[in-house]
């Protein structure tokens, strides 16, 4: 993580999103997104958004209810959502083409319901849940059992 976003979590340390990413552990979703990651790998061609990146803003465009238009402008603006998604301020995000494909195919491939799963059975076991927010100008809500 760069000096920037190191600072951007340490000011939104009580950012809903980021504590959300804390309680998160990402190795067994990296583990189910590793073989799309090797695939792309061996098509070639510039490097491409990690598939944990694209699982990642996913995640924020559900929750927080989100059109791929809506995901792609508040990549732009909330350093939470940065942050959260692995991205550096000032560096581009990913393209709402892009994000549109990812789920296209984390969806085909089943890799997003499993993942979806894995983040659902953590948050169980944390006593936590998430309730949605309406739009990116407000935060989702952790409810804690």
């Amino acid at each position: 993580m760069s000096l920037i976003a190191l600072i951007a979590a340490g000011e939104l340390r009580d950012a809903p999103l980021l504590e959300l990413h804390r309680l998160i552990d990402w190795a067994p979703i990296e583990r189910e997104l590793a073989p799309l990651r090797q695939a792309e790998r061996r098509r070639g061609g510039p490097e491409a958004f990690a598939p944990l990146i694209l699982y990642r803003a996913l995640l924020v465009q559900r929750w927080h209810r989100l059109s791929l238009r809506g995901l792609n402008r508040a990549l732009r603006v909330r350093l939470d959502f940065l942050v959260f998604v692995g991205l550096e301020p000032g560096f581009p995000v990913p393209s709402v083409p892009t994000v549109h494909r990812a789920r296209l195919r984390l969806e085909r491939e089943g890799v997003r319901r499993r993942c979806d799963r894995i983040v659902a059975a953590q948050l169980q076991r944390a006593g936590v849940t998430v309730k949605p927010a309406n739009g990116a100008l407000t935060n989702v809500r952790i409810v804690r059992r």
